[in-house]
């Protein structure tokens, strides 16, 4: 069946001499594989080729078939045309790992039209957003992911509740602590606070806390998808928003 549908590249893969394999998340599909021929010649590998990026936006014409592992694609062209993410590396390394953790969390092709919107909408903002609101993107993005998922956190922050349980995701009190895997007090009130946001927000934390609520973020999406493994888009985050 020939659908016309908005697109999201999560990951693309060389596939013999010319072609690729591209991951996507698709509004109609949801996540799709597609074998693309010959985007890897020389007469085409600097028009199409640049199309299927990690974090490219698309509108895509596609041969789908539910009883098929690849589909096909008829047409392409970009649904958003990015003015600063593939010049700024703050803002490509975001994207990078925001396509690296979407690729790890989500294995399941149903479409969902609320994931594909929060996507969508969250590498618009990567690219048009000011530099200081995006300093904490990837700590706001995990948690946010984790809630859209179904496993978000019982944000019930308080003076008198201010560890956060890992394991049940909620916050409690020493008394009521029963698991190893939990956060200390001032990471787990700056966490209360970015899980709030319904889009990432200027919050000056020290590069120490940053990485560590991060380390924490994805900890707890193990908890609930244990094949997540280790993400290499991290240290590079690390590396580019120190401060």
């Amino acid at each position: 069946m020939l659908q016309s549908t908005r697109a999201i590249v999560w990951r693309t893969v060389k596939y013999g001499e010319t072609s690729i394999i591209c991951t996507m998340y698709t509004e109609v599909y949801g996540l799709q594989s597609y074998l693309v021929n010959g985007v890897r010649t020389m007469r085409k590998s600097g028009t199409l080729a640049g199309l299927y990026q990690p974090g490219m936006l698309l509108d895509v014409e596609v041969y789908h078939s539910p009883h098929k592992n690849l589909q096909r694609i008829r047409e392409v062209r970009a649904a958003h045309f990015y003015k600063h993410m593939p010049h700024d590396l703050v803002r490509n390394s975001l994207t990078i790992f925001c396509c690296e953790l979407l690729y790890r969390c989500i294995t399941e092709p149903e479409c969902n039209a609320e994931w594909f919107d929060f996507f969508y909408t969250t590498f618009v903002w990567i690219d048009e957003l000011p530099a200081n609101r995006l300093v904490n993107m990837s700590l706001w993005f995990s948690w946010q992911l984790a809630r859209l998922m179904g496993f978000g956190l019982q944000n019930e922050y308080s003076p008198e509740l201010k560890l956060l349980d890992l394991q049940n995701g909620l916050f409690c009190n020493q008394d009521s602590l029963h698991t190893a895997q939990f956060v200390q007090a001032e990471t787990a009130e700056i966490i209360s606070i970015l899980y709030q946001w319904n889009s990432p927000q200027e919050l000056m934390i020290h590069q120490a806390l940053r990485q560590e609520i991060l380390q924490q973020s994805l900890s707890y999406l193990r908890i609930h998808l244990p094949h997540l493994g280790e993400l290499k888009s991290v240290p590079i985050l690390h590396t580019l928003l120190r401060g």
